[in-house]
């Protein structure tokens, strides 16, 4: 981040405005959702969740075909009406502007309103012990919403995320179906991963 008389690096203690998050491990993220999308096929239907790695995947699934969207984020929404085959669904409720996006019950009935094929959401943070980590009691339910009505479950979150301080538990890394990540997570959290499910991708540059 450049400031008066040079540059500094930027903090990843708490969670960051939406705007520098979008620019932050860009490049991996790009990795990330280029992979995620390639498990996609034309006429699925997605949930897609808050963060800024769900939003570059859905930049990644402009060209496919026919697909239905529903998220609760105003930039993905966006995105995905700028091509005319999706239909798109957004959830109502109160805007946060720092984060384009609405939280709350109403969003919570919004996707469970629906049982789509995919499941894609991300987290602030991914203890050592595998438990998912991010910043408020609700963007923990509506991961959770989304993860409980999709038939398949892809977890997006770049190397940064593990081990990242976060202050509200929310479920555990193991639950994804698939864990994309531009580089492989710490050794601990490889262990909970091989003895699951689940599977991990790592997503080259």
């Amino acid at each position: 981040r450049r400031k008066h008389g040079g540059i500094e690096s930027i903090s990843t203690e708490g969670n960051l405005a939406y705007g520098t998050r979008q620019v932050l491990n860009i490049v991996a993220k790009s990795a990330i959702a280029k992979h995620a999308s390639k498990l996609i096929p034309n006429g699925s239907s997605i949930s897609l969740g808050i963060g800024t790695t769900p939003e570059m995947v859905m930049r990644a699934l402009l060209k496919h075909k026919n697909l239905k969207i529903y998220t609760n984020n105003l930039a993905i929404a966006k995105i995905a009406s700028s091509n005319s085959e999706f239909e798109v669904y957004c959830s109502g409720g109160r805007i946060r502007s720092s984060d384009m996006d609405m939280l709350g019950s109403s969003v919570k009935v919004f996707f469970d309103s629906y049982k789509t094929d995919f499941g894609i959401y991300s987290a602030g943070g991914v203890d050592m012990d595998g438990e998912l980590l991010d910043f408020s009691d609700k963007e923990v339910q509506i991961r959770r919403a989304i993860l409980d009505n999709c038939r398949e479950s892809f977890l997006v979150l770049d190397h940064e995320k593990f081990g990242r301080s976060a202050h509200v538990r929310g479920g555990q890394i193991q639950e994804a179906n698939k864990v994309f990540s531009d580089q492989k997570p710490p050794i601990e959290i490889c262990k909970i991963l091989n003895d699951s499910e689940s599977e991990l991708i790592i997503c080259e540059k």
